[in-house]
């Protein structure tokens, strides 16, 4: 299947995508979905109709590959800057192809209703959203490497956490770093923040960490899945602004580490794996080592949330 793939530039997370629908057989034309954050920052600054202007010279860029192929499948993930104008030519230009969004972010991020009547098929990883749009649900996935039986760990702490920094997840993290201090629960965390962001945060005045409590360096899968394993649960903080599962969710899980997660629609969406997820209320604090002491065994029903099944999924809608 020749397939045109639209798709955030986040993490490695694109270059994973393209690889498994290339081990599935497929043939593959990658597109940012937006342009450069540069460029992208800027544009949003400026008056909306300069916005829509630059993000429509991008959207042409993509249009004249569309023009000078032929494909199967358009597959758009996100698509935060994608206008219904892009679908509808691309349809006339090919009308037997078949065109398949999927959301990763909410309805409160990304508004993508509009798009919805131009797809033959929209499915998203929010519950509430496809439940609210009358659309369907389907979870994120798990990246190979995560999961594996050779994986062998010696564990260093009891929790741990890896992500970017966002002031709110901040607090909340600062939040949870105090009660595991007063529990005797050990804790280690990893915040990684663009020193660009770093100095314009400071030069504002905002509440940001110390220069010892961040990373200008991103870290790779390898290092995540080792400090991961380096620990009995790991942690997770939902955006305020989504109730979906995030693919750390799914992470975690695949390396047998229990989850803790502020997201309280984790166990209700994830029956079968109820007993590796503690909810907590990061304005109630309870949980203690306790809960994430014992060994997990491997679950083959994680398998259902391998990257190579979430592709075969929406390949195949």
């Amino acid at each position: 299947m020749r397939i045109l793939l639209i798709c955030p530039s986040f993490y490695d997370y694109h270059k994973q995508i393209v690889n498994e629908l290339q081990r599935q057989g497929h043939e593959v034309t990658f597109f940012a979905e937006r342009p450069t954050r540069l460029i992208y920052s800027f544009a949003k600054k400026l008056p909306q109709n300069l916005t829509n202007f630059i993000f429509d010279k991008f959207q042409q860029k993509i249009l004249s590959i569309y023009k000078n192929h032929t494909f199967d499948l358009v597959l758009v993930i996100r698509g935060e800057i994608i206008a219904p104008w892009l679908i509808n030519s691309m349809r006339g230009l090919q009308p037997s192809c078949r065109f398949v969004l999927y959301q990763w972010d909410s309805l409160k991020v990304v508004d993508f209703e509009k798009l919805i009547p131009l797809f033959d098929q929209t499915e998203t990883f929010d519950s509430v959203d496809a439940k609210s749009l009358g659309i369907s649900y389907f979870p994120l996935f798990f990246v190979p490497g995560y999961r594996s039986d050779k994986q062998i760990s010696i564990k260093t702490s009891d929790l741990t956490f890896v992500g970017s920094y966002h002031e709110t997840r901040y607090l909340k993290l600062k939040k949870v770093h105090r009660y595991c201090e007063e529990h005797g629960i050990s804790f280690e965390y990893f915040l990684y923040i663009s020193i660009f962001d770093f100095i314009k945060l400071h030069i504002m005045r905002k509440k940001v960490p110390s220069f010892s409590e961040v990373s200008f360096k991103k870290l790779d899968q390898t290092k995540i899945v080792k400090r991961y394993l380096g620990a009995s649960a790991v942690l997770d903080i939902e955006n305020e602004r989504q109730s979906g599962l995030t693919i750390r969710t799914f992470e975690v899980l695949a390396t047998n580490r229990y989850l803790v997660t502020t997201n309280q629609m984790s166990p209700v969406l994830l029956p079968e794996l109820s007993s590796r997820i503690v909810h907590i209320d990061i304005d109630n604090l309870s949980f203690s080592k306790d809960d994430f002491r014992a060994d997990l065994l491997d679950d083959d029903q994680l398998d259902r949330y391998a990257l190579s099944s979430w592709i075969s999924h929406l390949v195949g809608m």
